[in-house]
């Protein structure tokens, strides 16, 4: 995919990830919808991308909320006529023990991150589908799809949802000029997690590595690639001893594993 020309979409745009892609490509394409709940830091962002000459469109929205995602698609549309790129940055949880946790709780990091992505998904296609030009959706989600990592069943539940989701998607899309594309990140210190992490990386060398990814449509995407590699070398581990790792690793990392 190329950027120039380009209408853009992007979700959780107010903060991290979200922000840092829509700063990277206010100088690469052509117009941006942004879209969060946080009206006040969408409006500073909106006048940061227009001063580069980006056409912009900031849509205050809650996605979890079915009604306003549709109203927020149909408005990006009806500005543009169309998206060619969705960018998915919704989600996020902090570490909780089970023996802790309440179900409401448990329940809320699973719609923060699974159910504001079908909210966006179901009216984004519906749109995507009768375009006469290409489009990709691309969703950032998590390593910890990958691999169980305790003090975050919640957290991973979610984002192996969201992960087969979209693998069936993508399976079910495959004849279609819509493609789907899922980012999957590892540690990455943005303006509210600043201290050491696991093989973390910055910001901007995530939004780098993400655009990248974008660009190639690769249809998975997995980094930083020292983490990739040692959660798959853990898998391989019998259960029993991977249990003993993983809760390890967990205790040393508490409270630093949200990416999005």
């Amino acid at each position: 995919m190329e950027f120039a020309g380009k209408v853009v979409l992007i979700t959780g745009a107010s903060s991290s990830l979200g922000k840092g892609l829509a700063q990277a490509l206010a100088h690469q394409v052509d117009a941006l919808i942004l879209v969060a709940r946080r009206g006040e830091l969408l409006q500073t962002l909106e006048e940061e991308v227009t001063a580069s000459a980006c056409r912009c469109l900031s849509i205050q929205a809650d996605l979890l909320q079915p009604e306003q995602a549709e109203a927020m698609v149909q408005k990006a549309i009806a500005q543009f006529g169309r998206i060619d790129l969705a960018i998915h940055s919704v989600g996020g949880g902090r570490p909780l023990s089970l023996i802790d946790a309440s179900a409401q709780h448990i329940v809320g990091v699973m719609n923060n991150n699974y159910a504001t992505l079908v909210n966006l998904f179901v009216p984004l296609l519906a749109h995507l589908r009768q375009q006469a030009t290409p489009s990709v959706i691309a969703h950032i989600n998590s390593l910890a799809a990958i691999v169980e990592i305790p003090r975050g069943a919640h957290y991973s539940a979610a984002k192996v949802a969201a992960q087969r989701f979209l693998d069936t998607a993508r399976i079910e899309l495959r004849t279609t000029p819509v493609k789907v594309l899922t980012l999957n990140p590892g540690f990455v210190q943005t303006e509210n997690k600043k201290e050491k992490m696991l093989m973390g990386i910055t910001l901007e060398k995530a939004v780098t590595l993400m655009l990248a990814a974008i660009a190639r449509e690769k249809a998975s995407y997995s980094f930083p690639w020292p983490l990739v590699s040692l959660f798959s070398l853990i898998r391989l581990l019998p259960r029993r001893v991977r249990g003993r790792l993983l809760a390890a690793l967990s205790d040393r990392e508490s409270g630093k594993y949200t990416e999005d």
